[in-house]
């Protein structure tokens, strides 16, 4: 493998540690990562992306009743593609931040 591809790929891997690390993948009380001692999981109790993931759950749960059913395929198909937007977007906010001088600068 070459050095370019065997770089890429390692960052690959660093980014999705770090999205991993800050959605909870992860339990810390089993896996260790040095990353871990910087990067916050972000959906920890009293923090606003826990917040927020209780308040779609809820509607979740008040939809599906709603509908008379326990889950609903559209209703899984929003959240799973929400999931995956957020997923992009840090990806791509992650390369943008690493190549932050190549960005131009802002006054």
């Amino acid at each position: 493998m070459d050095m370019f591809l065997a770089e890429n790929l390692a960052e690959e891997k660093r980014k999705a540690l770090i999205y991993n690390l800050m959605i909870g993948l992860y339990d810390l009380k089993i896996l260790q990562f040095p990353e871990s001692e910087v990067v916050e999981d972000e959906f920890l109790e009293g923090k606003p992306c826990a917040e927020r993931y209780g308040r779609v759950y809820d509607a979740h749960l008040r939809l599906c009743e709603r509908l008379g059913v326990d889950e609903d395929e559209d209703i899984e198909t929003i959240i799973n593609c929400m999931n995956d937007i957020t997923r992009i977007l840090a990806m791509k906010m992650y390369d943008y931040g690493a190549n932050s001088d190549k960005l131009p600068k802002t006054e």
